[in-house]
C-alpha cells in the first residue's frame, strides 16, 4: 500500500513536470523526470509522449539484484492505465479507464486474466471468471436489453440462464453437453 501512495505522489509530481509548471509566467518543462535510489537504480521514471504521458515505479526483483517495474502509469486523452507487478515483473492487476468506460483484470502468477470486471456506457457491464489457463469458467454480463449468466467446464457450458425483453431462459447440461433443462421448452 505504501508503495502505491509514493507512486501516486510521484505521479502526480512527474505530471506536473512532464506537462510543465506554472506559477507566475515562470513554467519549467520536461521530457522526462527519472529519480534514483542511494545506489542509482531507478526508482521512478515519468516522462511524456505523443499523446499523454507514461511512468514506471520501480522495486527491487525477488532475487534482491534487479530492480522490476512495480507500477506503470499511462494515459492520453481517451483515459489512462495503471498496472501493478509483483516482485518478478508479472502483472498481476491492470486498471484501466477509456472514454466509454473502465475495466478491472487480475491476473494469474501464468499471465493468465483469471477475473475480470468492466463496464461501458456503450455495452453494459460484465463479470468473468477464469481458470488458471485462462479458461472463462463463469461470467456475468447485462446491458439495456436483459442479462446472462453461464458457467462453464473445460468443455462447455453447465449452465445458461438469461433475460430478455420478452421473457427468460434457463438450460442445465450434463457432462457430454447435453440439455437435460431446458425451460421454457424449444418451440
Amino acid at each position: 500500500m505504501q508503495q502505491i501512495l509514493i507512486a501516486i505522489l510521484l505521479l502526480a509530481i512527474g505530471a506536473i513536470f512532464a506537462y510543465g509548471f506554472s506559477q507566475d509566467s515562470r513554467e519549467l518543462t520536461l521530457k522526462s523526470l527519472r529519480f534514483v535510489n542511494e545506489d542509482g537504480k531507478p526508482a521512478a521514471l515519468f516522462y511524456g509522449t505523443k499523446e499523454g504521458f507514461e511512468g514506471y515505479v520501480y522495486g527491487r526483483s525477488a532475487e534482491g539484484q534487479d530492480y522490476v517495474p512495480a507500477l506503470k502509469l499511462t494515459g492520453d486523452k481517451t483515459g489512462g492505465q495503471i498496472e501493478l507487478f509483483d516482485e518478478k515483473g508479472r502483472k498481476v492487476l491492470d486498471f484501466v479507464r477509456g472514454d466509454s468506460g473502465g475495466a478491472i483484470a487480475v491476473y494469474h502468477e501464468s499471465g493468465e486474466i483469471c477475473a475480470s470486471l468492466s463496464a461501458w456506457s456503450d455495452r453494459g457491464s460484465r463479470l468473468e471468471l477464469m481458470d488458471t489457463r485462462g479458461r472463462e469458467r463463469a461470467f456475468l454480463e447485462a446491458d439495456l436489453l436483459g442479462a446472462l449468466l453461464k458457467m462453464n467446464i473445460a468443455k462447455g457450458p453447465v449452465v445458461s440462464l438469461y433475460t430478455l425483453l420478452d421473457g427468460g431462459h434457463l438450460a442445465l447440461f450434463d457432462e457430454k453437453l447435453d440439455a437435460v433443462v431446458n425451460l421454457p421448452p424449444p418451440k
